[in-house]
């Protein structure tokens, strides 16, 4: 199995554990305006996920220390497949928003392509995903739903990940 495979097979793994259960949390990553994935939704501040250099992400999180995931968070980690929330903290046990899900397969896909312009109405170019975003649309790994809408802050469902995986082979 080759190491792209590998790593696609990580991902859903990771994403079917720990969405395994949202459906009945829906909205739970709003609904205390806690920060998602470098998204403060209380100010206009974010970061773009897919432009994260080593030299900038830090090397672990205090929140994973004897976390049952905590090797390969540290192994994505090392890629510069995934970063952090602004706080320093992973939240490793927070179920993973279509944004993040999408930023962390694209962190492991990028290649040069020519970007198709993000456009779901609720997908704005200062938004930390919206390179990520626009990256999964021009390779054709999201289509948004029928109003539009990428609807990023929502959980990622396990057959998201399923779709979003299988059409990265």
């Amino acid at each position: 199995m080759g190491i792209k495979t590998k790593v696609i097979s990580y991902l859903l793994i990771i994403s079917m554990i720990m969405t395994g259960f949202a459906y009945a949390a829906e909205g739970l990553n709003l609904s205390n305006e806690v920060s998602t994935y470098g998204q403060d939704f209380s100010s206009n501040y974010g970061q773009e996920l897919s432009d994260v250099k080593t030299s900038d992400a830090k090397q672990s999180f205090s929140d994973i220390e004897d976390h049952w995931c905590q090797d390969v968070i540290k192994k994505f980690l090392s890629e510069n497949w995934i970063a952090g929330y602004d706080d320093g903290l992973f939240r490793p046990d927070r179920f993973v928003t279509r944004a993040e899900f999408t930023a962390m397969v694209v962190n492991i896909l990028k290649k040069d392509v020519n970007l198709e312009e993000a456009k779901f109405s609720d997908v704005n170019e200062d938004d930390w995903f919206y390179h990520a975003v626009s990256y999964a649309l021009s390779e054709g790994l999201i289509a948004g739903y029928e109003d539009g809408t990428f609807r990023p802050m929502e959980n990622m469902y396990r057959q998201d990940s399923a779709v979003v995986s299988s059409k990265s082979f």
